[in-house]
């Protein structure tokens, strides 16, 4: 059984490489960045627990972090965006932030790698897309388990750690799925 983290290969590619759940100190890193101290550290842990582990996996945890960040980067772009924003804007703006790429690159930035458990089969591997893009849903799902299911809790942390700003701007600037007014 392995953690993501602590090994490279020599040229500084992540290796799959520890076999324990981090400690309390450990995940104080993840809470500072999040700017979120969980109350239950347990449904943090089991948030970076990958289902190649044992038993006890982020499974649930991500499908509810799949569906609560969509919830929450909807309502922040139906907020953020102009009134007279398409439905097609706000879809395709959605999907550019809701997929897996994403969500791997949020969970590069949060560190999730170096904290993520794995089982044996993945020792020595460089983590994947998938891996880190389920453990940043994972964090998100415990995120919202652990603020008592209130979605502006996911949503105030997301949008303080992902501004849509870029999303925004670049939408309202070039007009494209801004109605005119016009019928």
């Amino acid at each position: 059984m392995a953690l993501l983290g602590g090994g490279t290969n020599g040229g500084g590619t992540l290796r799959l490489s520890r076999c324990w759940p981090a400690t309390d100190a450990e995940l104080k890193p993840l809470e500072f960045k999040l700017g979120y101290s969980f109350r239950d550290k347990a449904i943090l842990r089991l948030a970076l627990i990958h289902p190649s582990f044992g038993e006890m996996d982020n499974a649930r945890l991500t499908w509810l972090g799949d569906a609560v960040l969509g919830a929450a980067v909807s309502d922040l772009l139906f907020t953020a965006l102009p009134p007279n924003a398409t439905t097609e804007l706000l879809h395709n703006r959605r999907m550019e932030l809701v997929r897996q790429e994403s969500f791997a690159a949020g969970a590069a930035r949060l560190g999730l790698q170096e904290l993520l458990v794995v089982g044996k089969a993945y020792e020595g591997q460089v983590p994947t897309a998938r891996m880190l893009a389920e453990a940043f849903e994972a964090v998100w799902g415990a995120l919202y388990e652990d603020a008592g299911l209130h979605l502006s809790a996911v949503k105030v942390v997301y949008s303080r750690l992902f501004p849509l700003a870029e999303t925004t701007v670049a939408a309202v600037a070039d007009g494209n799925g801004i109605a005119n007014g016009s019928a």
